[in-house]
């Protein structure tokens, strides 16, 4: 298996949907980049409600980079 640096930034957006929990995210995104490639994942929803949030954080995103890169980089 090759070993390729990576190098990129995280990021989310909190919510502020009234009555959705504090730890709630309206998006998450990663953004990343080696020396061949450059790619950016955004996660979230086109409306943001009660019902359409996102439970988990901008490491989501980063493992979504990660399992496409291992895969561009073979």
């Amino acid at each position: 298996m090759n070993q390729v640096t990576v190098a990129g930034k995280t990021g989310t957006t909190q919510a502020g949907v009234s009555g959705v929990a504090k730890d709630a995210n309206r998006d998450l995104w990663f953004v990343g980049y080696t020396s061949e490639w450059t790619a950016a994942v955004w996660m979230g929803f086109d409306h943001t409600d009660v019902e359409h949030v996102m439970r988990t954080g901008s490491g989501t995103a980063a493992e979504l980079f990660a399992s496409v890169m291992i895969r561009a980089t073979q």
